[in-house]
This record gives C-alpha cells, sequence and structure tokens, in this order.
C-alpha cells in the first residue's frame, strides 16, 4: 500500500552540504506528486543577547527598527541563495516539480513544526549533519527536535560539507 504523501516541507540552512536532502525532497514530491515548500528559518536572537548587546545604547524604539531593518536585509540576502541554490539543483535534475518559498523568523526547529501543522504536511525532510558530543549536549540539534516533536514523519538525511558549493 502506497503512503498517503501529499505535502512534504522541506527545512534546510543553504548551507554546503545541504544538496543531498533537497534532492531527496525533489524525488519524493515528484513520486508522490506531493506539493513541496521550502523552508529557511532565520533564528532571532534571544531577548536575553539582545538586553546584553544594547542595554544602555539604544531605545526600544530604536532596537525595534534595527532589528526590523536586519531581518529584511536578511530575508533579501536569503531569497537570493534560496533562488540560486533552487535553480542549480533544479537545472541538474530531469525531474521538475513545483516548489513554494517559505523565510521564517524564530526558533527554528519550533518554526519548522509550526510551518509543517500549518500546511497540514505529510512528511518533512530535512537534513542532519554530525555533531560532537558536547555540541548535542550544549545545543543539540534541529533535526533531533523536530524529529521528536513532529506529528508527522520526518526524513532524516545524512549531510557532510562534500558537496560545497556555496549559494
Amino acid at each position: 500500500m502506497r503512503p498517503d504523501i501529499s505535502k512534504i516541507l522541506y527545512a534546510s540552512d543553504i548551507s554546503k552540504g545541504s544538496r543531498p536532502a533537497f534532492r531527496h525532497a525533489v524525488k519524493l514530491a515528484h513520486q508522490f506528486d506531493a506539493e513541496l515548500t521550502y523552508i529557511h528559518v532565520l533564528e532571532t536572537l534571544p531577548s536575553s543577547s539582545k538586553d546584553l548587546t544594547s542595554r544602555g545604547y539604544f531605545s526600544d524604539t530604536d532596537l525595534a527598527k534595527r532589528e526590523s531593518a536586519a531581518l529584511e536585509f536578511l530575508d533579501k540576502a536569503v531569497r537570493e541563495r534560496i533562488k540560486n541554490f533552487f535553480d542549480t539543483e533544479m537545472s541538474g535534475l530531469s525531474i521538475s516539480v513545483p516548489v513554494s518559498f517559505r523565510i521564517e523568523s524564530g526558533s527554528v526547529a519550533r518554526s519548522i513544526l509550526s510551518v509543517a501543522d500549518e500546511l497540514g504536511a505529510s512528511m518533512i525532510v530535512m537534513g542532519a549533519r554530525k555533531q560532537s558530543v558536547v555540541e548535542r549536549l550544549l545545543l543539540g540539534s534541529t533535526s533531533n527536535k523536530v524529529l521528536h516533536h513532529a506529528k508527522m514523519p520526518v526524513l532524516i538525511v545524512p549531510l557532510t560539507d562534500q558537496d560545497s558549493e556555496e549559494y
């Protein structure tokens, strides 16, 4: 029996080595004739970090304006990188699938899970890199957080930095 996969959320950090996960997402979308949404999350600083770096220098209004301008700048830059990544990758594949794009800001894992729920995604596809024991203990990993809290299947694709072209 064929699983019902109609909406796939592909989460990417658009970094070196993320191509294998994207290729899996595109091939799955093609195979299941599923909608594919590409999400990238701009991680925001916790409010405690903002307070430490800006305390006494700027008013709350100035800080909000600066943060908004920075997010707009990042959004534009990330959209350009995603477009370059997408155009390059799709030109190398013999299949074509329509893809919609989302750029969110906030906690990466929480944003991925929230958008997956909002879209009614049938599956999440994302990559994961090896982490040292210390990194895992102190930081955790986005893929582990998503895997353990998702309400739908999650495909984790092992990534390396071998495919190192930057976008």
